[in-house]
């Protein structure tokens, strides 16, 4: 179908399938978090961790990252914010070179937060009689939703510089403004385990 798509025919469109460009999205925003490290650290944990049968009576197993699924990493976040505590402590006690460091576990939790809003979405991409608009829409709701959850401005134009102080940060492309306190209360808002991370950070 590909190969027909492709030549020079009238009156046809080719699409790529919405929930697969999604999909690969997600794929880039876990990859550049941190440039990177992070999903590397994620791997590494989660072999360990898988890697060690029966290791608590008090889990199941860590569910594996399907790298051509990346809905399926919503599960594996989902699973270590759940364990954090028992996980915390067998890293601690077992000192293993794949223990992620406190910036880790707040990037984890923010990650978290995407992936579950991200979940409704694939569902309606993956509708088989889903509309061009349709997509868009649904796609567009995501962003919004997100955009809102986060604090998260739309910069139009060329924005004025910041003051000196200012608690604001924006994109690399100056596309996207966040106010840093908000997020900061957002991690406050996550419980005493986040909030152990932050505090060892500074």
């Amino acid at each position: 179908v590909e190969d027909a798509c492709s030549e020079d025919s009238e009156g046809f469109i080719r699409v790529w399938c919405g929930a697969h460009q999604f999909d690969l999205k997600f794929e880039g925003f876990y990859g550049g978090l941190t440039s990177g490290g992070w999903r590397t650290d994620l791997f590494g944990l989660v072999n360990y961790l898988r890697s060690r049968i029966n290791w608590t009576n008090e889990t199941s197993k860590c569910p594996k990252i399907i790298t051509c699924r990346w809905l399926s990493a919503s599960r594996t976040l989902d699973w270590l914010c759940d364990h954090r505590l028992i996980i915390d402590d067998l890293l601690v006690a077992q000192q293993p070179d794949q223990a992620p460091d406190d910036s880790w576990w707040i990037v984890l939790f923010m990650a978290r937060e995407v992936a579950s809003k991200s979940a409704i979405t694939f569902k309606i991409l993956q509708g088989k009689t889903l509309l061009l608009q349709q997509q868009r829409e649904a796609l567009m709701k995501f962003i919004d939703g997100l955009c809102s959850h986060f604090g998260i401005e739309v910069l139009e134009g060329q924005p004025a510089p910041l003051p000196a102080g200012s608690t604001i940060v924006r994109s690399v492309t100056e596309n996207f403004a966040v106010n840093t306190a908000a997020i900061r209360n957002m991690w406050m808002d996550m419980g005493q385990f986040i909030t152990n991370k932050v505090d060892g950070l500074q």
